[in-house]
C-alpha cells in the first residue's frame, strides 16, 4: 500500500491496489480516513492481440481532494503499474472544458492526438473531447 502525506492538511492518503478486477480492468483507489479521495481505472481497449498493450484511463478525484496531488499520484502510479503489465499506450478521452484534467495529463506526459466533436451527451447537451495518449518509453 502506497502512502502520501498531504501537505495542506495533516492527512495521510492510502492507495489501495485493486489489480485485475476482471481480465479487462485494473484500478487503484485512494482513501483518506476511509473516505474515497479518488480512483483510477485502466480498461483494455480491445480483445484483439495486436492491441493488447493499449488501455483507456479513467480518473476521478473527489471535489474535496482536488489540487492536493491525489490525481497526479494516482495517474503516476497507474502508469508505472501499466508498464509492468506490458501496456505500451495509455489513452484518455477528456471533455474539452475540463482544463484541469487536460493540464494534469499533460504534466504526466500525455499529449493531445485528436479532437472529437459532440461525442458525449448529458442532459441534452453535447460535449466535445480531446483524445490524449502516452506512449511508454519502457515497453
Amino acid at each position: 500500500m502506497l502512502k502520501l502525506k498531504l501537505a495542506a492538511e495533516n492527512k495521510v492518503m492510502h492507495f489501495i491496489k485493486l489489480k485485475h478486477l476482471t481480465k479487462k480492468h485494473w484500478s487503484r483507489v485512494s482513501l483518506i480516513y476511509e473516505e474515497i479521495a479518488g480512483f483510477i481505472v485502466l480498461s483494455k481497449t480491445s480483445n484483439r492481440n495486436v492491441y493488447r498493450g493499449v488501455a483507456e484511463v479513467s480518473l476521478y478525484v473527489s471535489k474535496t481532494y482536488r489540487r492536493q496531488k491525489v490525481g497526479k499520484t494516482l495517474l503516476n502510479e497507474i502508469i508505472k503499474e501499466s508498464e509492468k503489465e506490458g501496456f505500451w499506450t495509455l489513452q484518455a478521452s477528456i471533455f474539452s472544458q475540463n482544463k484541469a484534467s487536460i493540464d494534469l495529463f499533460k504534466k504526466c506526459d500525455f499529449r493531445i492526438v485528436g479532437f472529437r466533436e459532440k461525442i458525449g451527451q448529458l442532459n441534452l447537451k453535447w460535449y466535445d473531447n480531446y483524445l490524449m495518449e502516452k506512449r511508454s518509453k519502457l515497453v
